[in-house]
């Protein structure tokens, strides 16, 4: 007798995307969002999968099949879940170390290493940096995960309003 598989995981964040079943319409129209430099909230409730559903995304093969050219999208994820008392600086040199891993451009390279090594990182030049990434052709994709519960937070970053956030 043979026995069929359950396709399905129970009991934490799913973070290989050959063990997440299912979504397809969400995750294309997702990405049809993002090629579009659309704004996404993902809202739910606890344990439905988006926190899955965001590590999915993040994969560039998923990227591949819905659309997106992964040479030209950078994705960040992050957890706020995971740090209670964050400053801007540190949420931003982990989503910035993220694009030095996705790009082999040795300008942006060179960028980015400079902002991660600034002890404080200021908002304006982060702005410059962001504005010459898209200009380079480049489109960063940040998935924000238990986002509800970064204003509580004290050292919440103020993000800059720019295309793919």
């Amino acid at each position: 007798m043979n026995a069929k598989h359950n396709p399905f995981y129970y009991g934490g964040i799913i973070k290989e995307s050959r063990l997440f079943v299912g979504r397809k319409r969400e995750v294309a129209e997702i990405c049809e969002a993002i090629a579009t430099s659309a704004t996404v909230s993902i809202i739910g409730e606890r344990r439905v999968g988006k926190s899955s559903l965001l590590k999915n995304l993040a994969d560039p093969s998923v990227e591949q099949k819905n659309g997106l050219d992964s040479s030209r999208y950078v994705f960040s994820y992050f957890d706020f879940l995971g740090y209670p008392s964050i400053t801007p600086t540190e949420l931003w040199q982990r989503l910035l170390a993220e694009i030095v891993s996705q790009t082999s451009d040795p300008a942006i390279i060179d960028e980015v290493r400079a902002l991660l090594a600034q002890t404080n990182i200021q908002l304006t030049d982060l702005e410059m940096f962001l504005k010459r990434l898209n200009e380079s052709g480049l489109n960063r994709v940040i998935l924000l995960d238990e986002f509800d519960t970064a204003p509580t937070h004290p050292n919440t970053p103020n993000t800059p309003n720019t295309p793919n956030t």
